[in-house]
């Protein structure tokens, strides 16, 4: 396998973001470095599996291909990688199952010794929720950056808040404005692939 596929696929430029995230929630709620470790780790498992999954999935739709697919961008060549053979459908696969299950064992890690609460244990699963359904669910809809401020954003920062306190307004609060940033990014991220479906739709 292609090591640096496959890295590239799994958009690991994400970490500064979601570790942001992560530890601006844990320090509104008291800060917990146990608590910082297992939130951001637990999401940032989350997250990629999500972005092998939104990899193969893209594929088999014929979103990603060699040309006309989805735009590579200056800081990832994610949506290339399958379409040129650099990354099999099935490696990509494994890899969205392994981190999948990586941040599933650290979850029940976390619970088993120091416990989490139905709001943590909730959050968790919106998070998958959203991880696995951004390709067939959130795309066909047109609301990527709809999944991306959910997840990257108000996902992480609930998630990670909730292991130290309960959700109250300011963590509701600092999840609206991470989620408004995440749209924001995502929108900007977006933006190659529209220009792109706009040219090609002039030109046919």
């Amino acid at each position: 396998m292609n090591f640096k596929a496959w890295f590239v696929a799994g958009r690991h430029f994400a970490l500064p973001w979601i570790l942001f995230n992560a530890l601006f929630a844990v320090v509104l709620a008291g800060f917990s470095l146990p608590a910082f470790l297992y939130s951001f780790g637990i999401a940032y498992l989350t997250l990629v599996a999500g972005h092998y999954v939104n990899d193969f999935r893209d594929f088999e739709k014929g979103l990603d291909k060699v040309e006309g697919g989805s735009v590579a961008k200056g800081y990832t060549g994610a949506s290339t990688v399958i379409p040129t053979g650099a990354l099999s459908v099935k490696a990509a696969k494994l890899s969205a199952v392994g981190f999948l299950l990586a941040g599933f064992a650290l979850l029940v890690l976390r619970a088993i010794t120091a416990g989490i609460s139905i709001e943590t244990a909730a959050l968790y699963a919106f998070g998958v929720f959203i991880s696995l359904t951004y390709t067939d669910l959130f795309k066909p809809h047109g609301l990527p950056d709809l999944a991306i401020a959910l997840g990257h954003g108000a996902a992480v920062t609930l998630f990670s808040y909730s292991m130290i306190a309960p959700i109250n307004m300011t963590a509701v609060t600092a999840a609206i404005v991470l989620g408004l940033f995440g749209a924001t990014l995502a929108v900007i991220d977006q933006y190659p692939d529209a220009k792109s479906s706009a040219v090609e739709k002039a030109k046919g």
